[in-house]
């Protein structure tokens, strides 16, 4: 087994709560992982049986531990494995803050190809009998051209001679539901455990840094944290929702198309639920994005927007019509023309309170049928007393000449009397029949005007609603502080300096990765993005967490010394908030955040108006024929 003294080390590259790894001064394609503790017992064990093994196939996909390194006492410290040459942890790639400071130049087919390397690996990794388990956002290393390796191979479940090393750590917002709260190192894990994980990085991917079970609440009660979201299930982008809906502002699942969905969708739920099964296998992911990678097409306004075919218009020219630049082009045309102009709130105000009117319409039924026509209520009136006006007396006469002697009164009597039930059958009680079932069909055709979509539609108004108080107030701040084009120079680099320090796991307590994610997922990366009315609409932040995370930034302005020769960086948030004030830049991130709700919620009623148009015939025309029957009863008394 190759054993060989600590060698000299260079700068640190990176640390974890195991240890740190850092450069070899005498070998620079090579460095050097070192523990805070020796290794001991089945971790020391395992280690020294991976680096017996070799990497072999996965050599190409995974940075494998090499050489051993031992301390005086002979016990294992540290191992020696190939420089990984992707420089960028994959969290880099699908944060839009991180990966346009780093890869400014990618577009969205690059995040796709990188998923569909990312699956590559782990079926690498999967036909070698390894089990990657601690899934997570810094598990997987990206290069400038996308390719990937995985990392962390000594937390990786591993076999052999008949033994399993098992991997007893992980990262509950990329653990399975099946995994929450389980003690992991007394777990063998499986390629369809890991399947959860992948599908996450995945998502995070092709969405833009947004978690899959990161949304707002359906209903009070719902859960507001990651892992309580996926042990219930609670995946955000299901149709119609059920626990969570998607965050404000969130990219369509309607960007990719309906095999990825479909993936998705087994992927994050139980096999029980319709649709579902088996999780896809990093095989199946591997083909499906390798699929989608090769149908591509690019914007005809904008060589930054790729997006798939299939789709009619760019979803990327959308976003930036309200102000989210995800990928690097042109400076968004509405933000550089956005004033603090109330009209415009005033605006989307009255088009929210017409579409909530829509909406409600929409889901609703008041249609009314034809009078009857007054000869035919007069007809049904002398009917409906005629068979009293005959049928009485002559039972009464039967029953008289009975009792008189006459023997053959008694044999009118039966067939007088279904003469009478006949008459009530024909005139009453066939038409109230046929009224509760027509009834029954036209609540169950009235229930289907009231589907997920509609509920959904009302469930985004009612958010509108309240929000649009929130961004009013934002602007009588920003106008009360004067705001204008012109911004000071020390404004813009204020900005510009805590738009460079990430929410990070330690820089608040109480701020661990699930929060972070779920900050995240709610377009909230760095300090610049920290606005109370933002934060107030992501789920589980608490006043006395929102404090915390605004005296964390308070600290961070204290301690802001002004440079001249500060050059702010460059990414899609810093651009689009360029020359404006910090209160502009809060006010502008809300009412974009308003009015992309708003389009949705107009999408939502367009969808409601076709399927309204293909129910209304048969309502109108059932509607017609109760009312009728009705009438009709209501006639005869």
């Amino acid at each position: 087994m190759p054993l060989q003294a600590r060698p000299a080390l260079g700068e640190k590259i990176g640390e974890g709560g195991e240890g740190a790894v850092y450069a070899l001064v005498s070998s620079p394609a090579e460095v050097a992982k070192i523990y805070r503790q020796p290794l001991v017992g089945e971790a020391a064990a395992k280690l020294e049986a991976m680096v017996s093994a070799g990497p072999g196939t996965l050599a190409i996909h995974a940075a494998w531990p090499r050489s051993l390194l031992r301390g005086k006492d002979g016990r294992i410290d540290g191992f020696i494995m190939d420089r990984a040459g992707e420089p960028f942890d994959i969290h880099e790639v699908y944060s839009p803050r991180d990966r346009a400071r780093h890869l400014p130049g990618t577009d969205w087919g690059f995040l796709v190809r990188v998923a569909a390397n990312t699956a590559i690996a782990f079926a690498a990794a999967h036909a070698a009998g390894i089990v990657v388990g601690d899934v997570n956002h810094g598990s997987v290393r990206v290069g400038r051209d996308g390719k990937v390796r995985l990392i962390d191979c000594d937390s990786m479940q591993f076999a052999a001679e008949g033994r399993i090393y098992r991997c007893a750590v992980g990262i509950d917002t990329y653990t399975p539901p099946e995994l929450q709260a389980q003690r992991l190192a007394d777990i063998d894990r499986t390629p369809d455990h890991d399947a959860f994980g992948l599908a996450v990085l995945i998502f995070q991917l092709l969405f833009l840094g947004r978690h899959p079970f990161s949304g707002v609440p359906v209903k009070p009660g719902g859960p507001t944290d990651i892992a309580g979201a996926i042990a219930q299930h609670g995946y955000a982008y299901l149709d119609p929702p059920t626990l969570l809906r998607p965050p404000p502002a969130a990219p369509p699942l309607s960007l990719v198309n309906e095999e990825i969905r479909a993936l998705f969708l087994r992927a994050f739920q139980p096999a029980s639920q319709p649709g579902a099964g088996l999780r896809p296998s990093a095989r199946e992911w591997a083909a499906a994005l390798t699929a989608l990678a090769g149908g591509l097409q690019t914007c005809s306004h904008s060589r930054a927007h790729v997006y798939r075919s299939g789709l009619a218009t760019c979803p990327w020219c959308a976003f930036e019509r309200v102000g989210i630049a995800a990928f690097i082009g042109a400076l968004p045309v509405r933000i550089a023309s956005l004033r603090l102009d109330p009209g415009a709130l005033e605006g989307l105000a009255q088009r929210l309170t017409a579409e909530a009117a829509r909406t409600k319409r929409l889901g609703s039924w008041s249609g009314q049928g034809a009078p009857l026509a007054p000869d035919r209520a007069l007809r049904l009136r002398m009917l409906s007393r005629l068979r009293w006006f005959v049928g009485l007396p002559a039972l009464l006469a039967i029953v008289v000449a009975g009792f008189i002697g006459t023997p053959w009164a008694f044999f009118g009597f039966v067939p007088a009397i279904a003469v009478f039930l006949w008459t009530n059958e024909a005139l009453f009680y066939r038409r109230r029949r046929r009224a509760a079932k027509l009834m029954g069909e036209q609540r169950e055709l009235i229930a289907r005007l009231t589907n997920h979509l509609y509920k959904e539609a009302v469930s985004v108004a009612s958010f509108m609603e309240r929000s649009q108080k929130a961004v009013k107030a934002l602007l009588q701040h920003a106008q009360a502080r004067g705001g204008g084009p012109a911004v000071s120079p020390l404004e813009t680099q204020m900005f510009a300096y805590l738009d460079t320090f990430r929410i990070s796991p330690g820089c608040v307590h109480g701020i661990g990765a699930s929060r972070i994610a779920q900050l995240a997922s709610f377009g909230i990366e760095t300090a610049a993005d920290l606005d109370r009315a933002l934060v107030s609409q992501v789920p589980g932040f608490g006043d006395q967490l929102t404090e915390r995370l605004f005296k964390w930034r308070l600290d961070l302005e204290k301690r802001y010394k002004s440079n001249p020769k500060f050059v702010p960086a460059r990414n899609p948030q810093a651009l689009a908030r360029s020359g404006q004030s910090p209160e502009e830049a809060r006010y502008f991130a809300a009412f974009s955040a308003l009015d992309v709700q708003l389009r949705r919620l107009i999408s939502l009623n367009d969808q409601l108006e076709v399927q309204r148009a293909a129910l209304e015939p048969k309502i109108a025309a059932m509607s017609e024929e109760l009312e009728t029957v009705q009438d009709e009863l209501r006639a005869m008394g």
